[in-house]
Formats: structure tokens, C-alpha cells, sequence
């Protein structure tokens, strides 16, 4: 994995290297790190792909929820965490794609589960299935991009960001090969992704897309009880 710090204040960004190294060292973690003192020169860098970013909010005449905006669109997958002295920013950086907040003075209780889950992530976005597509052959999709399953008469349904396909497993037999904790059953009919979810109501879910897939009496409590883990998982 390889990490960027960003900051104006170099002391601090020294501090929290050594920190950090320690850190990965006990945890015996190959983790880089990289150390830049202003967000154009983040920007400017053209190496290897950073996976992660540690940024500071206020450097100098720069803001550093611009620069994460700028980060969004060039680097689609490099995950985001701000820092800052400061929680008054906590509502200006919703409109950016960002992991974590961080209270500077928060770093050595928070990086732990700040790294667990940038590695969950990580995870995520390398994990693929395979399906057999019956109208197309065999094909690949990654995980991250899979709305839901819907079992009908002769085949399920496979509904992605790209398009729907055709599978020949049933719903059973597609749950044994997702990855546990991103998806749950809430109907007979349907499995799905909770990475996707808007909202969860008491008879169904509404995804990010609009979509409203039903949850059934049979499988409340258990998708219930999923959604509730995938929420607690989130905030960790």
C-alpha cells in the first residue's frame, strides 16, 4: 500500500511519518510513505498510484477540500482522509468523496481503525466473481459494482452499474461466493448489495439508483440484522 501525507505544517507531517512507520512496523505491514508539503505538489506527482491520502483542510492560501475534489476526479480510487486542528469543517466536505475526518491530536487512538478500514476497502476493489452469462459467455464483473440478484423462473438476474445479465446460479449458489458482510438476502428473490443502499424502510430497501427491492417476512429479521452489522462496520 502506498500512502500520501499532505501538509503545510512539516513538523507535524515528520511526526506523524515516524508515528505511522512504527505503527506498520508492529503491525507487520509493508505500507510507503510519501510526504508532500502543499496539495499541488500532490498533484503533480505521476509515480505509482497512491492508495490513500492523508490531507490536511488549511494549507496556507490552498484549501484542501479543493484539492481532495481535484484528487476525486484524477484518482478515482485513492481513498481521502482529511486533517485538521478543526471540527468546524465536518459540514464543508460532503460534496467530496472522502474515507475519514481526523482530529490531528486524534491520530495514534484513530489510525488503527482508520487503516483497518482503508484496507477493508482495498479489499473490495480488488475482489472479483466470475459469471456465466448465458447470452454473452463468460464474464467478469468486480463485486463493488454489483447492485443486486433477482431469481426468476429459469435464471437470475444480474443487476450491475454497467447493465443487467443473465446467470444460470441460483441465489443460493451465488451468496457461497460473495464476500461476507456486503450482501444480504432480504427476499426469496433477492440478494443484494448493502454498499449500495440509500435507505433501509421496514418493508423494503431503496438503493442509491431509486431502486426499491422488497424484504420479506421470512428473511426480515436476518437482513435486519445484516444491515445493522454493515451500518456498525462502516463507522469502525
Amino acid at each position: 500500500m502506498l500512502i500520501a501525507l499532505c501538509d503545510d505544517d512539516t513538523i507535524w507531517m515528520k511526526d506523524t511519518r515516524v508515528y505511522m512507520d512504527e505503527y506498520f512496523q508492529q503491525q507487520n505491514q509493508h505500507v510507503d510513505i510519501l510526504c508532500f508539503k502543499s496539495g499541488q505538489e500532490l498533484l503533480a506527482y505521476q509515480d505509482h498510484p497512491v492508495d490513500a491520502v492523508f490531507l490536511d483542510i488549511e494549507m496556507g492560501e490552498e484549501n484542501g477540500i479543493h484539492i481532495a475534489s481535484l484528487i476525486n476526479r484524477e484518482w478515482k480510487d485513492c481513498q481521502v482522509i482529511y486533517c485538521t486542528n478543526h471540527m468546524h469543517y465536518a459540514m464543508d466536505i460532503y460534496d467530496t468523496r472522502y474515507s475519514d475526518y481526523l482530529v490531528k491530536s486524534q491520530m495514534e487512538d484513530r489510525l488503527d481503525s482508520i487503516m483497518n478500514k482503508l484496507l477493508r476497502i482495498k479489499c473490495l476493489e480488488t475482489l472479483t466473481a466470475t459469471y456465466h452469462v448465458i447470452s454473452e459467455g463468460e464474464k467478469s464483473f468486480l463485486v463493488k459494482d454489483i447492485l443486486f440478484f433477482e431469481r426468476q423462473t429459469r435464471f437470475t438476474l444480474l443487476e450491475t452499474e454497467q447493465g443487467s445479465y443473465r446467470i444460470s446460479e441460483k441465489i443460493t449458489q451465488v451468496m457461497t461466493g460473495l464476500p461476507e458482510g456486503m450482501f444480504t438476502r432480504c427476499h426469496a428473490a433477492f440478494t443484494m448489495n448493502l454498499d449500495k443502499v440509500a435507505q433501509k424502510y421496514p418493508t423494503y430497501y431503496e438503493l442509491k439508483n431509486g431502486e426499491k427491492l422488497p424484504i420479506s417476512r421470512s428473511f426480515a429479521q436476518n437482513t435486519k440484522d445484516d444491515y445493522l452489522r454493515w451500518c456498525a462496520d462502516q463507522i469502525r
